[in-house]
């Protein structure tokens, strides 16, 4: 459903004035080169424009036709998912239509053309180029020799191209519950922002897939490493298989096969681990006149009897015992 998409409370701009939207479009969203009514009815244009850290969102509904001479993008990526009507995007020796099952991926610095037709309605996400190039520099663990060039068409029939719109769904009810707090303080969209570019960039095909796949291992799923790091982002606080799972931008299903293949033990039984170690360092590098009870809290552990049995389980010492040693070396 396109309502899924909706940004109601970030609206920039709704006119019938072909000029304002074309100004808008290139002072707001993304530069152009130049627009063209293709007068095909009375014109209107709504867009409706959330900024986070690393990407930006638009809901756009155009009616009347417009032809964008979009030149070079030097700093952006793009994808385009249809919600309604079709446009044809056109490269210098390529075109797709982008409608129905098929979106599409625009690299930065290539020539392009986009025809809207009569009607057209679009959720953009609109990707900074410098924070796709260091994921994928951390993917190859190399610098990178050349831009990332996608291949156009981004086909939303398959697993992946749900897992793009299911993410886009969550980002959009993320901003939208959020408002009107500021987007780039947010975690936990900072961590969903990860997610969509690391699926883009080993999912859709580019000039690296080749080199990403030689260096793939089965060790350790991108969805666990996601969900992993969300929960060592967020550790002082009270977090749920759920946030973990929209953390790494799947389904707690999902998250809780993947983790029991990859790790062989559960989400929560990861969560618990990773605070209990934490409290480790906390101790192991305690002084004088510290706390055990005090230290815990910090990490959420309010029930000294447990948290002790699973400290002693995990580490083969009582808590007390750990920062005693430290505090008398």
């Amino acid at each position: 459903m396109s309502s899924e998409y909706d940004l109601p409370d970030y609206a920039l701009l709704h006119t019938r004035d072909f000029k304002v939207y074309a100004e808008a479009i290139g002072k707001h969203w993304r530069p152009h080169q130049g627009t063209r009514d293709l007068k095909l009815g009375e014109f209107e244009a709504s867009i409706y424009m959330a900024t986070l850290s690393q990407l930006a969102l638009a809901r756009i509904d155009i009616r009347g036709g417009v032809v964008v001479n979009g030149g070079p993008l030097e700093s952006l990526y793009t994808i385009a998912v249809p919600l309604k009507g079709s446009l044809v995007f056109q490269l210098e020796d390529e075109k797709i239509e982008v409608s129905g099952n098929t979106g599409s991926v625009y690299s930065a610095g290539l020539e392009h053309e986009i025809h809207m037709s009569s009607h057209v309605k679009l959720i953009n996400a609109r990707i900074q180029r410098k924070s796709l190039e260091k994921e994928l520099e951390i993917l190859l663990g190399r610098k990178m020799s050349a831009p990332i060039l996608f291949d156009l068409e981004l086909d939303l029939s398959g697993d992946f191209g749900q897992q793009v719109l299911s993410l886009l769904r969550y980002l959009v009810a993320e901003v939208n519950t959020l408002y009107p707090k500021p987007l780039v303080d947010s975690l936990t969209l900072r961590h969903a922002e990860r997610t969509l570019l690391i699926l883009l960039l080993e999912h859709q095909p580019h000039n690296y897939s080749r080199e990403m796949r030689i260096k793939e291992t089965d060790s350790v799923d991108w969805q666990v490493l996601r969900a992993e790091e969300f929960v060592r982002a967020n550790l002082n606080h009270n977090i749920s298989v759920g946030d973990m799972a929209r953390g790494a931008g799947i389904t707690e299903r999902t998250l809780s096969s993947v983790f029991k293949k990859s790790k062989g033990c559960t989400p929560v039984q990861f969560i618990r681990q990773s605070k209990l170690e934490a409290v480790r360092q906390k101790l192991l590098s305690g002084k004088k006149g510290d706390s055990v009870t005090d230290i815990a809290n910090r990490w959420g552990f309010v029930h000294s009897g447990h948290f002790s049995k699973n400290y002693f389980n995990l580490f083969g010492e009582t808590p007390s015992q750990t920062l005693k040693r430290s505090v008398e070396i």
